[in-house]
C-alpha cells in the first residue's frame, strides 16, 4: 500500500476530465511486486476549478481537433459504509470530484461487513454510480462448483440490496501468477453470474492478472476493473490530468483503482478516511 501525505479539498465544481484513446500505455517496467492488492479502497487530494465547463461543451470542443476522445469519472471505495453525512457531504452539488462508489455485497467469503447492503436506495437518490463487488475465495475451496455457489449468492445479494441488474465485480486479491486452482474457481463464479440475463460478471484484480483472467475466458464478455498503484498512478490526488483506465497498462480495463488507503480526503468539511480512489470510463460502472 502507498503511504500518502495528508491534505484538504475544499469543494469545487464536478466534472470529468477527458482522455484520448487509445492512450499511451505505461511500460510494465514500472509495475508494483506481484503481491496481492488490499480490498478496494483510497489517496491524495484535488478537485477540478470552479466554474469548469459543462460536460458536453467540453467534448464538444475537443471533438473539434480528435474524434477519439471520452471522458473520465472519478469515485471511490472503502470497505465499511462510512455514514449518510459522508457520503452526502462527497457528492454534495458543491463540488466533489467524485460520481460513483464501490458498493461491498455481503456478507461475502471474505467481506462479513454488511454495512452497504442497505444502502443503495439512499445513494442512487443521491446520484451515485456504483462498482458493485464480491468479494470471494481466495486461497481455500478454489473449486468450479464453489464458485458457481458463489456466483449465485453474489446475484442473491445484489437483489436483496436493492439491484435490478447491475455489472458484478468479484474481487481477486492475489498477483501474478494465479493458481490453476484460483483460476478454476473464477470460471466457475464468472459462469454463474453470467447465465443470469440481468446480470454480467466483472472482476477486480492487479493489472498483473488481468491477461490471464480474461483469456482464461476468451469468449466471454468481462468487464475489468484493474488496481495499478505504480507510475503513472498520480496517487492521492484527484487531480488525474489526462489519464484514463487503459493508463493502467490494460487497454481493455473500463476501471482503475489507481490509489489506496488515502487519507487526506476531505469535502464539505466530511473526511473518509482511509478511502482508494479510482477512475472510469462511466459514471455508472455497474451498469449493465
Amino acid at each position: 500500500m502507498p503511504s500518502s501525505s495528508s491534505s484538504t479539498n475544499s469543494a469545487s465544481s464536478r466534472g470529468s476530465s477527458v482522455s484520448s484513446i487509445p492512450s499511451q500505455s505505461p511500460s510494465l517496467n514500472s509495475s508494483p511486486s506481484p503481491g496481492g492488492s488490499p480490498s478496494p479502497g483510497g489517496s491524495t487530494n484535488s478537485s477540478s476549478s470552479p466554474g469548469s465547463p459543462s460536460l458536453s461543451s467540453t467534448l464538444s470542443s475537443s471533438f473539434s481537433s480528435s474524434p477519439l476522445l471520452v471522458p473520465t469519472f472519478l469515485g471511490f471505495d472503502v470497505s465499511q459504509y462510512p455514514g449518510d453525512d459522508k457520503m452526502t457531504a462527497f457528492w454534495d452539488g458543491t463540488g466533489t470530484p467524485f460520481y460513483f462508489t464501490g458498493f461491498y455485497l455481503a456478507p461475502a467469503p471474505n467481506h462479513s461487513d454488511a454495512s452497504w447492503m442497505t444502502k443503495r436506495s439512499f445513494l442512487a437518490g443521491l446520484g451515485y454510480g456504483f462498482l458493485v463487488v464480491y468479494v470471494g475465495r481466495q486461497t481455500t475451496n478454489l473449486t468450479y462448483a464453489q464458485g458457481q455457489t458463489d456466483g449465485d449468492d453474489a446475484v442473491n445479494k445484489a437483489i436483496q440490496a436493492g439491484f435490478e441488474s447491475a455489472v458484478i465485480y468479484l474481487d481477486v486479491e492475489s498477483g501474478p501468477p494465479l493458481s490453476q486452482d484460483l483460476l478454476t474457481y473464477i470460471g466457475g463464479w464468472l459462469d454463474m453470474v453470467g447465465s443470469f440475463a440481468a446480470w454480467h460478471p466483472g472482476v477486480y484484480c492487479s493489472y498483473l492478472t488481468a491477461n490471464q483472467i480474461k483469456t482464461s475466458r476468451p469468449n466471454m464478455s468481462i468487464r475489468f476493473w484493474v488496481w495499478r498503484l505504480s507510475n503513472p498512478s498520480p496517487g492521492c490526488t484527484t487531480e488525474v490530468g489526462s489519464l484514463d483506465p487503459t493508463d493502467s497498462g490494460v487497454a481493455y480495463a473500463s476501471s482503475w483503482q489507481y490509489a489506496q488507503n488515502c487519507t487526506n480526503q476531505t469535502w464539505n468539511n466530511q473526511t473518509i478516511s482511509p478511502i482508494d480512489l479510482d477512475m472510469s470510463t462511466t459514471q455508472n460502472p455497474s451498469a449493465s
